[in-house]
C-alpha cells in the first residue's frame, strides 16, 4: 500500500492567549472533494502590533476575507488566488477611515496552502514561515514584503515547493521568534506533536516575558496509511482459571517446597551453634593448663649509691650555671656592635639553602608524587624570593632558580615551541591574521593598506588586495578586518564596505551586497563567520560594532552572493562592545575582553562558563592579559600578552589543559598581532600554531621541546614580493544555484 499524506496541526488556544495579543489564527480543512483537489487546506496567521479590541476585530476580519476570497476565486491557480485575496484585503484596509483603522504596515500575514503533496507559502510583515525538514529549520526563499496596509500594487511573493512525509511547517509571529529563538522553534516542532509544540513554545514565550503578538500555527505531514488495528494480549487457554484460584497467583506446589527449604536451613543453623560452643569450651581448658611466667621482684638501690648520684647531678648543674655566667659577663664587658647586616645576610643564606634542598627534593618527586613535588617546589620558589630580599646575589640564586622553575613548569603543563619563519614583516604594521580559504595565512599591513599572504610550501609572498583596488568607482578603502567564510576571504574596509576575495586563478575581488541600514563603522573590533552549508557556501557574518554597542549578525541571501538581512545579536545592552578584543562563533558565541572569555547563547551571557585560573598563577606567573583567541579540536587557545605564552583550555568546561612558551633561540611570543591554529595539521596528531609579530610570520607544531634545543630560524624561500600595480580581475566565479530554501540562522 502506498504512503498517504495526512496533515495534523496545532495552535494556541484562545483561552491561553496573552490579553494584549490581537492575532488571528485560522485553519480551513475542506470536506468537499472538489475543494480538496483544487484548493487544498488553508492555514492562516494574521498578526497586529495593536493591543485594542478593535485591532483584534480587524485581524479576524482580514482572516475571514482572505479565506472567503481564496476559496471563492476559481479563475486561476493557487499562487494567483492567494495574491488576489491579499491585495483585495489591502485595498479594504486602505479604505478604512474609522479611528481604530490600522496604521501602515501594522498587519502581518503568514499563509500556507497544502494540496496533496504541493506546498505554497507566503509571509508579509512581522511574520515568519519556516519549513522543517530532516531536523533542519529552513526558510523559503522569498523577498521580504512590508505589512498591510501598504501601497497599491504591493508585491506578494508566493513560494512553491514539495511537502513530504516527516516535514513540518511553522507559521509564527516574528515577535515570538525574537523572544524564543529559532533553536527552540526547531526543537519543539521536531520532537513534539504539533499541538504540544504550539503550547510549549507559547509557554516559553510567556516565561521569557513576551508581550503583544503571540500567534503561531504548527503543521506536520505524517503517513496516514500505517494505521493498524489495536491488538490486546489475552491469557493462554486452559491456564488462567486454574492458576487464578491459588493464593497470590502461585504455582502448584510452591508452598510445600518453600517449607522444606526453610526447615533444612533451620537445622543447619542450630547444628552450627552447638559446634561453636563446644570449640570455645575446649579452647579455655587448653589455655588454663599452659605454664605462666612468675611476676618479677622490684629491686631497691642502696642509700649510698643514691646519694652519690645526687651529688654528681648537683655538680653538673653548678658547672652549667658557671658557664652561662661567664658568657654573660663576656658579652656585657666586650659589646659586639650593631648586628643587623649580619642577621639579614644570614636570613638570606638560610632561605637560599632551604630553596636548594626543597627544589632538589621536589625535582626528584615529579614523576612519583606530583602533589608533594608541587608543594616543595612552591616553597622553594618562595624561599628564593626571601633570599633575594636577604641580599643574596642573582649569580648565586640563578642556578637554583632555574632548577626550581623547570620543576614548576613540568608540574604546570608548560610546553616549548619549535618555530619556523614563514615571512619577514619588518617595515610593515601587521594585523588581523586569519587562515584563508586555501589554508594559507592572510594578514593586513596597515602601513601600506594591503592584504598579504604567503604559501608555506613554496615561500611565495604577495599582496592580494591593496587599497584602491576595484572596478570603476567601486574601490577598496584601507582594509580594517579579515574573516574567512567558506571559499571566501572577507575584507571589511575603513568605510564599512565588505569585499569578497576568492583564490580562483590569480584572484577575484567583488563587493558583497548587504543591507544599507545600519551602516558599519570603521571602529569595528572583531569579525567572524559561522558556516551554515559548505556545499552552498552559506554562512552568517558577525561584526562587533562599538558604534551601536552591538554584534551585527548578517544573514545570507538565497543565492549566496551577499547578505539579505541584518539583526542585532546581543539581547541586552549590558556589555561594552568597544572593550572586545576577539570573538569566536561555534555552538555558542564567545567574546574576549579584559574580563576574560565570555560565552553567549541566544544573545545572553551564560554565567555558568568561566576559564580556570592557570596553575602557575600562585608562583611563576601571577595574573594574565589575554588578547587573542583561537579554537580547534574542542579547545580554546589564548595569547597572554603579560607572560608571552599561549594557554589552552577545554571549550565546554573552561578547564586548564596546558600552556606553551617559546624555546631557546626562538623569538619570544611577544608583540603578537594575531594567531590561529592550523586544523589541517591534525593529520600528524597535533595542530600547528601560526602567529605574526612586527618582525615576522611564524609557524610551529604544538610538539613539546623540553630541552629548548632548537635549530636556528630558517626562511623556506627567498622573498618574491609582487609589484604593487597588480589589480584583481572582476569576479567571474560561477554563482551557486538558487535553492528553494535557505537554512535559517542557527544558534547563536
Amino acid at each position: 500500500m502506498g504512503a498517504r499524506l495526512e496533515l495534523r496541526h496545532g495552535l494556541v488556544a484562545e483561552a491561553e492567549r496573552i490579553a494584549g495579543s490581537a492575532d488571528a489564527q485560522l485553519v480551513e480543512v475542506p470536506v468537499i472533494g472538489s475543494k480538496i483537489r483544487s484548493k487544498g487546506n488553508l492555514y492562516l496567521l494574521v498578526t497586529s502590533d495593536g493591543t485594542s479590541a478593535r485591532s483584534a476585530e480587524v485581524t479576524q476580519l482580514v482572516a475571514a476575507a482572505i479565506r472567503r476570497d481564496y476559496y471563492y476565486d476559481e479563475s486561476a491557480g493557487i499562487p494567483i488566488c492567494l495574491e488576489k485575496a491579499i491585495r483585495s484585503v489591502n485595498r479594504r484596509l486602505r479604505g478604512m477611515r474609522d479611528p481604530g483603522a490600522p496604521v501602515e504596515g501594522a498587519i502581518g500575514i503568514a499563509v500556507a496552502v497544502v494540496r496533496q503533496g504541493e506546498l505554497y507559502v507566503a509571509s508579509i510583515g512581522e511574520t515568519d514561515a519556516y519549513l522543517v525538514r530532516a531536523a533542519r529549520l529552513l526558510m523559503p526563499d522569498q523577498t521580504p514584503s512590508p505589512g498591510l496596509p501598504a501601497e497599491e500594487g504591493v508585491r506578494i511573493d508566493v513560494w512553491r515547493g514539495e511537502l513530504a512525509i516527516g516535514d513540518a511547517i511553522l507559521l509564527v509571529s516574528r515577535n515570538v521568534t525574537r523572544t524564543v529563538g529559532t533553536e527552540e522553534l526547531k526543537n519543539a516542532v521536531v520532537t513534539l506533536h504539533p499541538q504540544s509544540a504550539a503550547e510549549h513554545l507559547h509557554h516559553l514565550f510567556v516565561a521569557a516575558g513576551g508581550e503583544g503578538s503571540d500567534g503561531l500555527i504548527a503543521i506536520e505531514a505524517v503517513d496516514g496509511s500505517t494505521i493498524r488495528p489495536e491488538r490486546r494480549p489475552v491469557p493462554p487457554a486452559g491456564r488462567s482459571d486454574a492458576y487464578a484460584e491459588l493464593p497470590g497467583g502461585a504455582l502448584p506446589g510452591t508452598d510445600t517446597v518453600t517449607d522444606a527449604v526453610t526447615g533444612a536451613a533451620g537445622a543447619v543453623s542450630g547444628a552450627g551453634s552447638r559446634i561453636s560452643r563446644s570449640v570455645a569450651v575446649l579452647t579455655d581448658r587448653v589455655i588454663s593448663r599452659l605454664p605462666a611466667r612468675s611476676v618479677s621482684v622490684r629491686r631497691v638501690a642502696p642509700s649510698v649509691s643514691q646519694r652519690e648520684r645526687e651529688r654528681r647531678i648537683a655538680s653538673a648543674l653548678i658547672g652549667l650555671l658557671t658557664v652561662v655566667l661567664v658568657l654573660g659577663l663576656g658579652i656585657w664587658i666586650f659589646p659586639q656592635g650593631k648586628e643587623d647586616p649580619v642577621v639579614t645576610l644570614t636570613t638570606g643564606e638560610r632561605a637560599w639553602v632551604e630553596a636548594k634542598e626543597k627544589g632538589d627534593r621536589g625535582s626528584e618527586l615529579v614523576g612519583t608524587d606530583r602533589v608533594e613535588a608541587l608543594s616543595l617546589c612552591r616553597d622553594a620558589w618562595a624561599a628564593l624570593g626571601r633570599a633575594r630580599d636577604g641580599g643574596v646575589t642573582e649569580e648565586v640564586i640563578a642556578p637554583v632558580g632555574e632548577s626550581v622553575r623547570l620543576c614548576l613548569e613540568r608540574l604546570h603543563g608548560v610546553r616549548r615551541l619549535r618555530a619556523t619563519l614563514l615571512m619577514k614583516t619588518e617595515g610593515m604594521e601587521p594585523a588581523a591574521l586569519v587562515e584563508g580559504p586555501d589554508r594559507n595565512p592572510y594578514f593586513i599591513d596597515r602601513a601600506a593598506g594591503a592584504v598579504w599572504t604567503v604559501d608555506p610550501r613554496t615561500g611565495e609572498q604577495r599582496a592580494v588586495v591593496r587599497q584602491g583596488d576595484g572596478i570603476g568607482r567601486l574601490v577598496v578603502a584601507a582594509p580594517h578586518l579579515l574573516a574567512t567564510g567558506g571559499v571566501d576571504l572577507l575584507i571589511l574596509d575603513d568605510l564599512g564596505a565588505i569585499w569578497r576575495w576568492r583564490t580562483a586563478g590569480t584572484g577575484t575581488l567583488t563587493e558583497v551586497r548587504k543591507p544599507e541600514d545600519p551602516v558599519l563603522s570603521s571602529r569595528a573590533v572583531a569579525m567572524e563567520t559561522y558556516l551554515l552549508s559548505a556545499e552552498s557556501n552559506f554562512y552568517n557574518l558577525y561584526v562587533a560594532d562599538p558604534e551601536g554597542n552591538q554584534i551585527r549578525r548578517y544573514i545570507p541571501t538565497g543565492d549566496g552572493t551577499g547578505f539579505a538581512d541584518v539583526n542585532d545579536y546581543l539581547a541586552a545592552a549590558n556589555e561594552d562592545v568597544s572593550t572586545f578584543r576577539d570573538m569566536h562563533v561555534s555552538s555558542s558565541l564567545f567574546t574576549l575582553d579584559d574580563r576574560g572569555l565570555v560565552r553567549h547563547y541566544q544573545g545572553r551571557i551564560q554565567d555558568d562558563f568561566e576559564l580556570e585560573t592557570p596553575p602557575d598563577d600562585a608562583d611563576l606567573r601571577p595574573g594574565h592579559d589575554f588578547r587573542y583567541l583561537a579554537n580547534t579540536d574542542g579547545r580554546f587557545y589564548l595569547w597572554d600578552a603579560k607572560w608571552q605564552r599561549i594557554v589552552a583550555y577545554d571549550e565546554s568546561s573552561g578547564e586548564f589543559i596546558e600552556q606553551w612558551i617559546a624555546a631557546d633561540r626562538v623569538p619570544p611570543l611577544e608583540d603578537v598581532r594575531g594567531f590561529y591554529l592550523v586544523e589541517a595539521a591534525r593529520a600528524k596528531g597535533t595542530p600547528d600554531v601560526v602567529w605574526v609579530t612586527g618582525t615576522g610570520l611564524y609557524r610551529a607544531p604544538l610538539i613539546d621541546d623540553p630541552d629548548g634545543k632548537v635549530s636556528p630560524l630558517t626562511t623556506p624561500a627567498p622573498d618574491r614580493t609582487p609589484r604593487p600595480d597588480r589589480t584583481p580581475k572582476p569576479d567571474r566565479t560561477p554563482k551557486p544555484k538558487k535553492t528553494p530554501a535557505a537554512e535559517a540562522s542557527p544558534e547563536p
